[in-house]
């Protein structure tokens, strides 16, 4: 093999791994824009071209500000065990269970996404006005903890839940108006646990709504909400397992 031909591979080797390479995001990145063409310094991080992205320190979002928006397709943002925080905290009245939000502000998102094949996955999302994660196109959440979101802690269009914790939402704690959710968890939010259309090996508990709100659902558990524990046209509920999650 000759020279130039090595020197030719290598430099398509490079410019292949340069292309899928995860572009890290942290808090002085952040505060610098610029992570994408088109991201002015602080929040929102705006997330203008596919490939994969990963957080290397807790983002802290300042009050009625979007966290991270996500414009284009094809994006994996993987929140590596960190956090994105809001300044917003709810508490909750044991007796009505009642869930009262601070900084309520529906354009608080903590991560949005317009583009479709988005996958956010293993990390939190905390405090903000709005929903904890908004996907308006086809995608997947994956091994998420969204708390004291004054929206919604999660709401999906088109996308997958797997391994959510949602808890202490000001409304329900997972909405899914297509797709599937599945082994996840919702607790002590301030309106139904799950409004979902298939739901599997989840459970729902000390939600002030229904436990579950679903067109169709198999192997759910669900206790001690306010409301009915349990809407569906194919019920198929699993025993009160007293809190502890089916699998």
């Amino acid at each position: 093999m000759n020279t130039f031909r090595i020197l030719t591979l290598a430099l398509a080797s490079l410019a292949a791994s340069s292309a899928i390479a995860q572009i890290t995001i942290d808090q002085n990145k952040a505060l610098a824009g610029n992570v994408t063409p088109g991201d002015t310094p602080g929040f929102p991080v705006r997330i203008s071209q596919p490939g994969s992205y990963k957080l290397t320190s807790n983002l802290i979002v300042p009050a009625s500000t979007p966290g991270i928006q996500i414009l284009a397709e094809g994006v994996t943002l993987d929140l590596n065990g960190f956090s994105l925080r809001g300044p917003g905290t709810c508490t909750r009245d044991g007796g009505t269970r009642a869930v009262t939000c601070l900084h309520k502000d529906i354009v608080s998102v903590g991560i949005e996404s317009v583009g479709a094949g988005t996958v956010v996955r293993n990390g939190s999302v905390h405090g903000f006005g709005g929903t904890g994660v908004y996907l308006t196109e086809s995608g997947h959440i994956e091994d998420l903890r969204l708390s004291h979101n004054a929206g919604y802690g999660a709401a999906l269009s088109l996308g997958n839940a797997l391994g959510i914790e949602a808890e202490m939402n000001g409304m329900d704690g997972i909405r899914a108006l297509s797709g599937s959710v599945t082994r996840s968890v919702a607790r002590n939010n301030g309106a139904n646990g799950f409004t979902v259309i298939y739901l599997q090996e989840s459970l729902a508990y000390e939600n002030k709504g229904m436990g579950v709100n679903a067109a169709g659902a198999r192997a759910t558990v669900s206790r001690s909400n306010g409301a009915d524990n349990f809407q569906s046209t194919t019920k198929s509920m699993g025993g009160n397992l007293n809190g502890t999650a089916p699998w």
